[in-house]
């Protein structure tokens, strides 16, 4: 179903609401568009495990889908849930709970990621490491960045102060995986088996071998989802398969992941969607 524009802002779904803004406040809508939760929040943001965070005055807290206050606000900021845990910030401080509202790791961290995989990035001044859902740090923060992890695999950066930085992919126990990584300067998550990594100046994709099998040609390029990936030639961006090949020509000013056979699309400062195709489902609207 397409709902026709009517809002100031949206978003999409997630668990069947989505968030809508209507002057200053914001609340949700059903997959019919019709108002389920009223908007009257300064902020939220997207559910997830039946919970969505909102802001209420300073503090954050949380309502279910009904809108009713389930876990009164109490923290500075809240996020969504990950794996069953949320991070939430308490006087500077980072940590997480449940969707009890329980404290299961005390706010300690400087920062933290969202858990992927049973881990989470964390950081310790400048550092940054992963801990599991028990609390415990399993690879030591000494890191300069850490991403999440995705396919049993994270990609980290040390030495960032220098010119030379290094950049590789990392195991669930912090160790450097030699056979990939290291002869990129940069790449992103694995997605089904594939990592976009940048070489000589392109974007190309890599196996778990560490073999280049999509050529490094693109001046940008995106994970791979339902088995497509947004790459970028001459300003314009469109959609590859897993040969390399566009099947969804560049075009557009921006792109992104495709869900249930459906992506978003940037024209000029318009969003539209589109089907796996390549054609409109909703043309480009402010």
């Amino acid at each position: 179903m397409v709902i026709k524009p009517q809002f100031d802002y949206s978003d999409g779904f997630y668990e069947g609401l989505a968030r809508v803004q209507i002057g200053e406040k914001l609340g949700f809508i059903d997959e019919n568009g019709s108002i389920v939760i009223q908007p009257n929040f300064d902020s939220v943001l997207f559910f997830s495990n039946g919970l969505a965070p909102v802001q209420i005055d300073d503090k954050w807290g949380y309502i279910d889908n009904t809108g009713n206050l389930v876990i009164n606000p109490k923290f500075d900021f809240a996020f969504f849930f990950s794996e069953g845990l949320a991070k939430v910030k308490i006087d500077k401080k980072w940590g997480f709970v449940n969707n009890s509202g329980e404290t299961i790791i005390k706010p300690q961290f400087d920062w933290v990621g969202d858990f992927s995989e049973g881990l989470a990035v964390i950081q310790v001044g400048e550092k940054q490491g992963y801990l599991d859902k028990n609390g415990k740090i399993v690879v030591e923060p000494k890191f300069d960045f850490a991403s999440e992890f995705s396919e049993g695999l994270a990609w980290v950066l040390e030495d960032c102060e220098s010119k030379e930085f290094t950049f590789s992919y990392i195991d669930k126990t912090g160790k450097p995986v030699s056979i990939i990584g290291r002869n990129f300067e940069f790449g992103l998550n694995f997605s089904e088996g594939l990592a976009a990594v940048f070489v000589d100046d392109k974007f190309g994709f890599i196996d778990k071998t560490g073999n280049i099998v999509i050529e490094a040609k693109f001046d940008k390029a995106l994970v791979f989802s339902e088995g497509l990936a947004p790459a970028q030639v001459d300003d314009k961006w469109g959609y590859i398969n897993r040969k390399g090949d566009f099947v969804i020509k560049p075009q557009f000013d921006m792109t992104f992941g495709f869900h249930k056979g459906v992506a978003m699309v940037e024209v000029g400062d318009k969003r539209g969607y589109i089907d796996n195709s390549g054609k409109y489902i909703w043309k480009p609207t402010k």
